[in-house]
């Protein structure tokens, strides 16, 4: 019998939280043919960079949760409070 927990991420989340970050992003959108290698590396070494993932746990705005089971990090959920994409209505979408 598995057990999966969520929790609000902490500091000493950073590393492991960056290199999930950085194979799920890569194993999503590598294979797209819009999408060059090269660049796709220098995104995801900056945006999946450990000093990158503690600047957003240090952000009041961003809260992440992790995702663990059987005591390891299976994944993430990075929220960004108040904030808005473009074309989307509602006054709390």
């Amino acid at each position: 019998n598995m057990n999966l927990q969520i929790r609000k991420a902490t500091i000493e989340d950073a590393e492991t939280l960056a290199k999930i970050g950085w194979q799920s992003f890569h194993e999503t959108f590598a294979d797209h043919p819009a999408n060059d290698p090269k660049d796709m590396k220098i995104y995801m070494d900056e945006a999946f960079s450990v000093e990158s993932i503690n600047s957003y746990l240090a952000d009041e705005k961003i809260v992440f949760f992790v995702a663990e089971l059987e005591d390891e990090m299976v994944g993430y959920a990075m929220l960004i409070l108040n904030s808005r994409e473009s074309g989307i209505s509602g006054e709390k979408p």
